[in-house]
């Protein structure tokens, strides 16, 4: 999984051009595809099918402000699995330190879409993939994304407040919480991770049918059953004492935006059908406020004719 294709594909295969920010800031080739400001590179329109983005310069932001870099060519095959046409990655970070990639939706035909190649301290917020974000770095941060997940090597990386549909993790130190985990399969693991941050862990779609007799701890949404996360079949006899554990799982989904567990909404309580006969409670209150209402309105009008009488008028 974690084996480069160009070396492992007999065939080589097909690549889309790339755009690259050089180290010295410039941008080429000047497609127009995206505008810089100081170190800010900001995506002006979706890229389709025409090139991958290559960033090479360190202390920058990429904004993507929501367009979409698709370089999933229709029309590609594999031979044994390996993707033997464009097999690109959509961005690539090429042994870069502090850069940011935000707000950008990357398709890729490669099984990944965003590389953090020989990258530390970069953060990749609010992006959203059809494949996995790869990580070979250290202390890197993914928060915000809708993505697969795989680190094959570096540690001290955070994935915190992510929609993760896969995940394979080859090196150990990481930590993963506030997460929800909506798997397609099994993790591959090779390496012991952590998947808390001591108080709280991540929401594993299948917790509750794995542990029917979970209960939750107070009003928390924490299980009282620690999540053992199960590897895939070939990763698991590999490495037999690799174990993971989320020691703190959440019963209900995370609200990764607004940071804060989704608890379920209480149902309305059913208001009671009046016995037969009967008249509801608050048409019997309205019924005698409307009769003391029209006795005293009857009182006064006697009262005061009454009055006008003895005074001659």
């Amino acid at each position: 999984m974690f084996v480069d294709y160009a070396n492992a594909n007999p065939i080589a295969p097909l690549h889309l051009p790339e755009i690259i920010i050089n180290r010295n800031g410039t941008v080429t080739p000047e497609t127009g595809y995206i505008q810089r400001t100081g170190k800010i590179y900001t995506l002006t329109a979706n890229i389709t099918r025409e090139y991958s983005v290559r960033i090479e310069r360190i202390n920058i932001v990429f904004d993507g402000v929501g367009h979409t870099i698709d370089v999933a060519v229709p029309g590609a095959f594999s031979i044994d699995g390996y993707p033997a046409m464009y097999s690109d990655v959509g961005i690539t970070l090429a042994g870069v330190n502090n850069v940011i990639v935000k707000n950008v939706s990357v398709s890729s035909n490669n099984i990944y879409a965003i590389y953090l190649h020989g990258s530390s301290n970069c953060q990749i917020i609010g992006v959203t993939t059809n494949k996995l974000v790869r990580i070979r770095g250290s202390f890197n941060t993914i928060t915000e994304s809708n993505t697969g997940i795989s680190i094959s090597a570096g540690s001290n990386n955070l994935i915190t407040r992510n929609n993760i549909s896969d995940v394979m993790v080859a090196s150990s130190s990481n930590r993963f919480f506030k997460n929800n985990f909506y798997l397609t399969d099994y993790p591959g693991f090779f390496a012991d991770n952590f998947w808390d941050n001591g108080s709280v862990g991540n929401y594993w779609s299948n917790y509750t049918m794995k542990y029917p007799n979970v209960s939750e701890v107070g009003n928390t949404g924490i299980g009282d059953t620690p999540y053992l996360i199960q590897s895939d079949l070939w990763t698991a006899r590999a490495y037999p004492d690799v174990t993971n554990v989320d020691n703190y799982p959440l019963m209900c989904p995370y609200d990764i935006e607004n940071d804060a567990v989704v608890f379920p909404i209480p149902e309305p309580t059913p208001t009671p059908e009046p016995e037969p006969g009967s008249f509801p409670t608050t048409l019997v209150a309205a019924t005698s406020v409307a009769t003391v209402g029209v006795v005293v309105g009857v009182g006064l009008f006697v009262y005061f004719k009454k009055r006008r009488a003895k005074s001659g008028g």
